[in-house]
């Protein structure tokens, strides 16, 4: 896997795992186990498992083929890359976003590798497994689970029949912006908008944000480079939602956001406002 999905982060956070990532990957898993899986396998059961140590040995034992995600720098889920594929999303980061972009994106290098995927899942855990179907898994059989007591699912997914088949009804994972100086765009994006900050690297000038639905990436133009003006500056086209417009357009004014457009009422029935970062891209925000 990592020809496939490499060292370098990726513009949703994801990137290879290291063997300095062993502690946070085992952690992740302790308390995820812990606080998700005992509705479905008991105290016991989850107690026993943890102080056995398995979670932990199974993250070092599979280092190599582990690819994880981060927000900002804080690890929030992972998958071993392998043709039995396992994936874990820390509890609190749960319902937003985060496993289907990782299950997305290893799904992808890995049926480069494999016609099938198989993967498992316990019967009680009902989200997890109405997160895979909704995820274009299928199931494949059900068996019982001797160590832990419990049934489990086991789901499969194929590659594509066609390369083509690949490409259809294609999802808009980001949108990137250009700015002039990175460090004053995260402030501004972080701090000012409210946005979850998922990685900076200064180093090659680029941000990538994790609000609800799709990515905010922020590119940092080479000043030399011909083009770079015509990239900055300018209407993205790129709209965000609010549930209360007027209350959003107060809150962002006060802070010295520059609204080119206070909140309007549109002729075809919409109602939203526009407004600039600081290097002058303009944004509409609507009211949802």
């Amino acid at each position: 896997m990592r020809e496939d999905l490499g060292r370098a982060t990726d513009a949703h956070g994801i990137r290879q795992a290291l063997p300095a990532d062993i502690g946070a990957l085992a952690a992740l898993s302790r308390r995820t186990i812990s606080a998700s899986y005992r509705l479905f396998l008991g105290d016991q059961v989850v107690d026993a498992f943890i102080g056995s140590g398995a979670a932990d040995r199974y993250v070092e034992e599979n280092i190599g083929q582990c690819s994880l995600m981060l927000l900002d720098t804080e690890v929030v889920g992972y998958a071993v890359c392998l043709e039995n594929l396992r994936m874990m999303i820390d509890h609190t980061a749960q319902r937003q976003g985060f496993g289907t972009l990782l299950l997305r994106r290893v799904e992808a290098a890995l049926l480069r590798r494999y016609d099938e995927l198989r993967l498992e899942s316990f019967e009680g855990n009902h989200g997890a497994n109405a997160f895979y179907r909704r995820n274009d898994w299928r199931e494949v059989s059900r068996y019982f689970d001797d160590a832990s007591g419990s049934g489990k699912i086991v789901f499969g997914k194929s590659a594509p029949r066609h390369e083509e088949a690949a490409v259809l009804n294609p999802r808009l994972w980001y949108v990137n912006v250009f700015v002039r100086d990175l460090g004053r765009a995260v402030a501004f994006y972080r701090d000012t908008l409210g946005l979850p900050l998922q990685f900076q690297d200064e180093k090659f000038g680029y941000a990538s944000f994790a609000p609800e639905g799709v990515r905010l990436g922020v590119a940092r133009v080479d000043p030399n480079a011909p083009e770079s003006p015509s990239l900055v500056g300018r209407h993205t086209g790129v709209g965000f939602g609010v549930p209360d417009l007027d209350a959003a357009h107060r809150q962002l004014a006060a802070k010295g956001v520059r609204f080119t457009m206070v909140p309007t009422k549109q002729p075809w029935g919409g109602y939203l406002a526009t407004f600039a970062d600081p290097d002058g891209n303009v944004f509409y925000l609507d009211q949802l």
